[in-house]
C-alpha cells in the first residue's frame, strides 16, 4: 500500500476537507470523517482503509501547503 497521496488525490482531499467544519484531529469516528472517506473513495475510484486515510490526512495537515488549519 502506498504511503501518500498522488497529485490528483491531494487535490480531491483539499477540496473535500474545505467542505467540513472540524479540524483533522477531531474527525475520527464522526459522520464528517465517514463522509470525507466515502467521497474520496468515490471520486478517486480507490478503496483504502479508514485508518490509512486518516494517516494521510494527518500527514497532509503537517505538510507545508497542505490542509489549512481550522479552529478546534
Amino acid at each position: 500500500m502506498k504511503k501518500k497521496f498522488d497529485g490528483n488525490e491531494r487535490l480531491v482531499v483539499v477540496e473535500l476537507y474545505s467542505q467540513v467544519d472540524s479540524a483533522v484531529d477531531q474527525l475520527p469516528y464522526t459522520d464528517e470523517f465517514d463522509w470525507l472517506h466515502d467521497e474520496f473513495c468515490k471520486e478517486t475510484e480507490k478503496q483504502i482503509p479508514k485508518s490509512q486515510f486518516f494517516r494521510w490526512l494527518t500527514n497532509l495537515r503537517k505538510t507545508k501547503g497542505g490542509l489549512p488549519r481550522k479552529p478546534r
